[in-house]
Formats: C-alpha cells, structure tokens, sequence
C-alpha cells in the first residue's frame, strides 16, 4: 500500500465480525479466497446506488478506463466502453437487480451464465470493508473480472423471503498477490473472460479533465524556478514545435528517467548506484510545490517515473533466474525503500501520486501491492473530445536484444504498445520469461548501458543561472538531433526508428497520430526528430519526435566535461525540455 494511503483501521464491529467468522467453523466456498478487501478511495469506486442512472455509469467508465485509480489522468483500458458496456445495461435494468439472476441457485458460489461474460468463479461472500461503520447485515456477492472485485450490496425486503433486490455496488481494485501465489494469478487470467477485441471501440471516452483556463502566463518559468531552489541547471535540449500537438494551457507533463535505486548495503558492491541520491528528496518536494501552486492556478500536473526506479536486478541476484520466479523481490524492494523512506513517500504519496512505468530492472514490482497500479506505457492525454498523441514507457522494448523475439512471445511487443490487450498477467509472463532469458548472464557490476559515458552536446549554461528562468531561449530546436543530420553518430539515434515503426503500429490499429514517445533506459538524455516526408523515409503523419529523457545513474560528456546523469523533463504547451541538475555545494 501506498504510504499516507492505507486502507482505513477496521472497525471495532468489522474485527469481531471478522473474529466470529474465523473461529465459527464456517467454511469458506470451495475455492481458495475467504475474504476480499475494500482499497482506499484513489482505488475504488462507490458504494452507490442501483440501478445506474447515466451519471454513475459514466464515472464507473471514467474509473475503468483510469486502470481503477482515480489518481491517473488518461486513459489505461482501452476497450473498457465496450467490455463493459453489456453489464452496465443490466445493471441499469431495475427487473435484473436480484440476487438469483447473480449466482446460480444450486451452487451460490458459482456466478449466474448471464454474467459469465465478465466474470469467473468463485463469489466470495466475505468482504473487509473499513469505510462503513459496521458490517453489511446481509453478505454481498463480491465477484472478480480478474481486475477489479465487484461488490453487490444486498438488501431483503422480508426476513423470510427467499431472494433479495441487489441495492449498491462498489468497485475496488484487486490487492496483489506475493509471488509464492503465481500460478493462482496466472490461472485466475486464464479463467477471466476473454474481451472481444473485434467489437467497435465508442468513439466517446469518459476521462475527465480540467477545461479551466490556466492563470500563470509562464508554466516553464515556475518549474524553473522551483528546480533552481536545490540545484544548478542546465539546459540539455529544447524542442517547441507546434506540430508537437499539444499547445494545453492547463496540462503539464513532468518525467523522470532510470533511478536504479539500491540499498545502502548492496550500492557498496557496484561501481555506479544513483547519482546526487541525496538531491531526490528535495527535488521531490520541490515538485509537490510546483504542484500545488499551478494547481491553484487551474493546470492539471502529471509527473512519470520511466521504469528502474528500483533496481531489482542488482539488489536480488537470483531476480533473473527463471527457475526461482522473481523470489526475494518483495523483501529487495522493502530493502531499497527503507533506505530511501522520504523519496519513496513524496513519490508516491497521495500529493505527487507519481505514474509508474514498469523498467526492465524492476518489472516484477507489478506484482507487489504498492505498484498494482503500475504500467508499461501510459498514453496521453485522453479525453471526451482528444485521442493521445504520445505515449510515455521506459523503453527495453526497443532494445534489439528484447525484440528479438519468438513467435511465441510477438505480442509482448504488441502488449507493450498495443492499445487492446487480453490477459494482462499470462501477457506479463512471457515477457519477464524472455528478460531473464537475456540478461540472466550479466552482473552489471562496471556499467549497465555505456562502457564510456555518451555525448550529451553543449548545454545552455549562463554565469548568473537566473536568466535561464527570464531569458528568452532562441533558438526553438536546441541540441535537437535529426536522422538526416550529416555525421551524426549512431548512437545519437539508437532507437529512434524502432520508436517510430511502433507508433505507426500504434495508429495504424487505432486511427490515433501517435508522434511523440517519452522514453528513458538508454540512460542518453536527447531529442531526436523526423520531419522528412514519407517518401524521403519520414513518418505517415510528416513529423515524429523521441524525446529521451535520460537517467540517474552512470555518465554523460556535457560541455566535454563527464558530469554524473541527473536528468529531468517537462512538457508544456508544445514545449518539451530535458535539464541536467547538480547539487548545490
């Protein structure tokens, strides 16, 4: 559980109910889970009433398609309008809301074939519920879509009757599972059923946002001005571009790259561990107060942590060994946490509510509670009325060493870009089993990505670092790369066609221009760009731009002085910049 955001003390009446269920002999239903627990409320939604009326259904699509966590500002489930669509309708149907049309009359643990399309066995009837005040008088239907626990709340007209109406639902997301549960995870996805992926998807989507014009005349200045209270900045690179397509006064995009976070005792073992760590803490503070002071002003803040935060590998030595299934990962990253308790908690705590990608070094952590929530890509922003136009990942996919893969395993990589998507588990699977496969061999004890430390070019740098906040920039492309660019060393472009063959299958499955991806992993801060037509080997849509974030960890040739990566990125109304940060002495 998040710090600052645990689930509610129980109840004097929830610990006794609880009590007098364990110690009464009653058995639970034949299959495995006694009791499902009620998240806090980022991750749940409801109790309301039923039927649905067209407001509650809307916000239960909204909810849905955040990935159950109201805290995410865009889209996560793609096909959520459609897939649920079906269940909403009879949900919202006042004849269906009893409880025989839920679960079969013989085996009250076994769900009714209407609602088979949804869901899978078993119902549990036991529920942990510490926003009410004391136990339901009549058990609920709490039944599992492989997500999300959907709890029917029941109500009996007559003590003697044999049926009840089905009164409120409250949705709330799944508590993970420790990894010794794997083969229950796996076997519960194989159960879930499946989406149709051929139904049409609703061109309307349910995400809200704020439409309040932004007041701060400046956005790039206040973000400056807040880095400049703990560190020396410079200016890496530059790109503002209208093609870009995202001019929004009210939303701002922040990403920060590969952290690579150890313990304190395994950090004595490797010649590289997190650079500046000690400038994290204040730097994510200094975030929840940009936060908070353009929130006032109507934009909305959204800040991406781009995969490696923690750093699994090098922490866990047995962490790629696909005989011992990510054993240990729970207690490594408790280790790695502990050591690093303020930056953890300002994070992901409930004011900064950071997006977690999954990294190629951390990405089991989607197993563990604290990051139930997390993805592999997050696309934005996604609206009523805008379809994305960049999506942010950590970016092993484009790695060659991880897209080489089998026919067996083709649809990680589409599972990695792919808006549709079936069994989230079976899919996360294969994938981890070809990571382990590849990189089981190294130790990562002199470097991880670079040998020798990458050119990051010229930086902006002035004598007195004020002007950067006041000083007009100039030049709208600053140490911007191109493909056509004469001499430009390959390395300068590593990836940056894989980014752009994967958006092209990205829209070409969706009707979206996908033109910008936000990456890390390479550990290589740089933005690369393609405005070259078509025929000339440019993109569909005649402008592609990767905007590589860079890292925390290992070197890079800035002012040709090697200077520790300590990067960080921002996007705003079609501006995007990457700086270079150094603590204050």
């Amino acid at each position: 559980m998040r710090h600052g955001q645990g689930i509610r003390i129980v109840t004097a009446a929830g610990i006794l109910f609880c009590l007098f269920f364990l110690e009464s002999g009653c058995q639970a239903p034949k299959y495995s889970i006694p009791f499902i627990t009620v998240r806090e409320a980022d991750l749940r939604y409801g109790p309301i009433d039923l039927p649905l009326d067209k407001k509650n259904r809307e916000k239960i699509l909204s909810f849905l398609q955040r990935g159950g966590n109201w805290g995410n500002q865009d889209l996560v489930d793609y096909e959520a309008p459609t897939h649920y669509s079906g269940l909403l309708d009879l949900l919202s149907n006042p004849d269906f809301l009893y409880s025989h049309n839920f679960r079969n009359r013989t085996q009250i643990d076994e769900i009714s074939p209407t609602l088979q399309p949804w869901f899978h066995n078993p119902i549990i009837y036991q529920i942990i519920d510490a926003s009410q005040d004391r136990p339901p008088v009549h058990n609920p239907i709490s039944i599992s879509d492989g997500k999300y626990w959907w709890v029917f709340y029941t109500h009996k007209d007559t003590p003697e009757s044999d049926d009840s109406k089905v009164v409120r639902l409250t949705i709330t997301a799944s508590l993970s599972k420790s990894m010794k549960h794997f083969e229950d995870i796996q076997e519960n996805a194989a159960e879930s059923p499946s989406r149709n992926l051929e139904k049409s998807v609703p061109t309307a989507i349910y995400a809200e946002q704020i439409e309040t014009p932004v007041e701060h005349s400046d956005i790039h200045t206040a973000f400056l001005e807040h880095l400049l209270q703990i560190a020396h900045v410079q200016l890496v690179s530059r790109l503002k571009d209208e093609r870009l397509d995202f001019s929004f006064t009210h939303d701002v995009r922040i990403f920060i790259p590969d952290i690579h976070l150890l313990s304190q005792y395994r950090r004595k073992t490797f010649k590289y561990g997190t650079n500046y760590s000690p400038l994290l803490g204040p730097l994510a503070e200094e975030l929840i107060q940009f936060k908070k002071s353009v929130s006032e002003k109507g934009a909305q803040v959204t800040v991406y942590q781009l995969g490696d935060f923690f750093d699994v590998w090098r922490e866990t030595p047995i962490y790629l060994s696909k005989d011992k299934f990510a054993e240990g990962t729970a207690t490594a990253v408790q280790k790695i946490a502990e050591d690093h308790q303020v930056l953890y908690e300002r994070l992901f705590g409930p004011e900064l509510n950071v997006h977690f990608v999954l990294g190629n070094h951390d990405f089991d952590v989607h197993y563990l509670e604290d990051f139930i929530s997390a993805e592999l890509r997050y696309y934005f922003p996604f609206s009523a009325q805008i379809n994305p136009m960049a999506i942010a990942l950590h970016g092993g996919i484009f790695d060659k060493r991880e897209r080489s893969l089998s026919e067996a395993v083709k649809h990680a990589a589409v599972y990695y870009l792919g808006p549709s998507v079936k069994d989230r588990i079976l899919d996360l699977t294969e994938i981890r089993d070809y990571i382990a496969t590849d990189h089981g061999d190294k130790d990562y004890t002199d470097h991880i990505r670079h040998a020798t430390p990458p050119d990051l070019g010229e930086s902006l740098r002035l004598k007195d670092e004020s002007l950067l906040v006041h000083e007009h920039l100039g030049n709208n492309n600053y140490n911007v790369f191109t493909p056509d660019q004469p001499d430009l060393p390959e390395k300068d472009l590593v990836f940056f066609p894989q980014a752009k063959e994967f958006a092209a299958a990205i829209n070409a499955e969706t009707g979206w221009d996908i033109h910008l991806v936000v990456c890390g992993h390479t550990h290589h801060a740089r933005i690369v760009i393609d405005d070259r037509s078509p025929s000339q080997g440019g993109f569909k849509s005649g402008f592609f731009a990767l905007v590589d974030c860079g890292a925390w960890i290992e070197e890079g040739r800035l002012d040709g002085e090697v200077v520790p990566n300590a990067q960080i990125a921002i996007l705003y109304n079609n501006e995007v910049r990457i700086y270079q940060l150094t603590p204050r002495q």
